[in-house]
């Protein structure tokens, strides 16, 4: 580093043409690979990288053309980034888990000069956010990354290119099964080639989560990024691979900062689970960096509720036990990733019939949106094929219904339920995470494929939405029928009862009667969530 300072001297460098603290930032990359002290090379250390070079520029260029997006798709990708990132672990210097590599401000100057012109973002911004998070997930220590947290990150890295693979390998070979329409059942793993690239007992792991992927979830993204929600399953190989990863990052996001359920028999760990008040603690953790990327809700309570409302009683695998579990989190979370798409491409159809309010919130006046949202889906977008049951809920049921359904959905889902102010894109984004959530509802529950939730299905549901009601309605345990009435009245009537409602409904309605179309859902989801939102 003296030579390089003296370098600038002699030169007559300015700050811009060499940076120092910019260039010191980047001395980790000779401690990690070479070994010794940051600032001086010895001509043993010299000698020790040679072999090391030719290596090291292969693979940079390797990941360079395997990164462009432009080179035509390859095969075996997956095989090659875990190859590549395997190999990458060997060149590192055998260091300690306790040495200290990089410092957190060398990082962030690492990261911003690297990044410099390439994102929307700036990612000094964000970093309470990444203190946050090295601090719970990766390390104890804020302000030093050692080589124990790099070889951790590596790591993570190496186990989700290995699943990949793995999932790439088995669909493959499992094609005819994984391009059925219905439930799979009884799968059995098969014995291939290719899983000699893992260890024994890693195959048996890898294969209980390609197993759960493909077994309990209920949609799936295909490659344009958008979840079909129809009778018929619809499996793509896109879609497991982006669920893994989304398991993969929650998986540790739960095991920082949620809590472990316990077997009531045998004290075991059944598996992680957060409450709202830890959901509360790690968002308000990456608040900065949702800010940076225009996420953080206008709302913050509310927005909690939603999450934890949608989560627990909504997906597929809900439970409504007013915790948050893996396999919950994961499904929403790709509804939003799926509703995030949709509400880009709703914003670009609307604009053919609507004008265009603001540029920057890319809003539209909330009763031109109504009247030409199910048009642009269905005509201009041609996503039908996305939302069948949808499709023909608004083809068999009245204009009325239609736009009534819409308006119940767009008071859950509007950040501002203000009529005058207009339909931002965030919000479009918000409405087809409510529109999934019902779809979710009624591909769960309407085993009849009716397009209608009749009694006996209602009645499955109540197990799932006993407790948020029960709490709702200030029921105790021993009034579980009286809750049962207020959840029946719910679905029927579209509002919330007084006590003398639920008392008369609860002894003189005709609770058998009670059916549920999407318009009565709607009202549900947008009523228990008012119920319970906090501020």
């Amino acid at each position: 580093m003296d030579f390089v300072t003296e370098l600038k001297k002699s030169l007559e460098l300015s700050d811009s043409q060499m940076d120092l603290e910019l260039i010191e930032s980047f001395l980790f990359v000779k401690k990690l690979f070479i070994g010794g002290e940051r600032e001086t090379v010895s001509t043993d250390e010299i000698t020790a990288i040679v072999p090391k070079i030719e290596q090291a520029l292969l693979l940079v260029l390797d990941f360079v053309y395997y990164s462009d997006t432009t080179a035509p798709e390859k095969k075996d990708k997956a095989l090659f980034f875990l190859q590549r990132s395997r190999l990458l672990g060997t060149l590192f210097h055998p260091w300690g888990s306790d040495e200290p590599i990089i410092k957190h401000n060398e990082l962030i100057n690492v990261a911003a000069k690297l990044m410099d012109g390439k994102f929307d973002f700036n990612i000094r911004n964000m970093e309470e956010a990444i203190v946050n998070v090295k601090t719970r997930i990766i390390g104890t220590d804020p302000n030093i990354y050692t080589m124990g947290d790099i070889n951790k990150v590596l790591g993570w890295g190496i186990e989700l290119f290995e699943q990949y693979y793995f999932n790439d390998i088995t669909y493959e070979y499992m094609k005819v099964a994984m391009e059925s329409k219905g439930p799979l059942k009884d799968l059995v793993r098969p014995e291939l080639p290719e899983y000699a690239e893992f260890a024994r007992p890693r195959v048996f792991e890898l294969w209980n989560e390609f197993k759960t992927i493909v077994t309990q979830y209920r949609v799936y993204h295909a490659p344009e990024n958008i979840q079909y929600y129809t009778n018929d399953y619809m499996r793509f190989l896109y879609g497991i691979n982006l669920q893994t990863s989304i398991r993969m990052g929650l998986g540790k996001v739960l095991n920082a900062y949620g809590h472990p359920k316990i077997d009531p028999v045998t004290g075991k760990l059944i598996f992680m689970v957060a409450t709202i008040g830890e959901l509360r603690t790690l968002l308000l953790d990456v608040k900065t960096a949702m800010v940076e990327f225009k996420l953080w809700p206008h709302f913050f309570e509310r927005f909690l509720s939603e999450a934890m409302n949608s989560s627990d009683l909504f997906q597929f695998q809900s439970d409504g036990d007013g915790f948050i579990r893996l396999d919950e989190a994961s499904e929403y979370v790709a509804n939003i990733i799926s509703a995030t798409t949709l509400a880009v491409k709703m914003f670009d159809a609307l604009k053919a019939h609507c004008p265009v309010m603001d540029e920057v919130d890319k809003s539209f006046e909330v009763s031109c949106y109504r009247e030409y949202f199910f048009t642009s889906l269905f005509n201009d977008l041609k996503y039908q094929t996305y939302f069948k049951k949808l499709y023909d809920y608004v083809n068999f049921s009245s204009p009325a219904e239609v736009r009534q359904f819409l308006v119940n959905v767009e008071s859950f889902a509007k950040e501002i339920p203000d009529l005058s102010v207009p339909m931002s894109q965030v919000d479009i984004g918000r409405l087809f995470v409510s529109l999934s959530n019902i779809e979710t509802t009624f591909m769960r529950y309407d085993t009849n494929f009716n397009n209608i939730m009749d009694r006996d299905e209602i009645e499955v549901g109540w197990s799932v939405f006993k407790p948020t009601i029960m709490n709702f309605a200030k029921l105790k345990p021993t009034q579980e029928s009286l809750g049962k009435s207020v959840y029946l009245f719910l679905i029927k009537k579209m509002k919330v009862p007084s006590t003398i409602e639920v008392l008369f409904f609860h002894l003189f309605g005709n609770k058998k009667a009670v059916v549920a179309k999407r318009l009565n859902i709607g009202a549900i989801l947008a009523l228990v969530a008012a119920a319970t939102i906090s501020e």
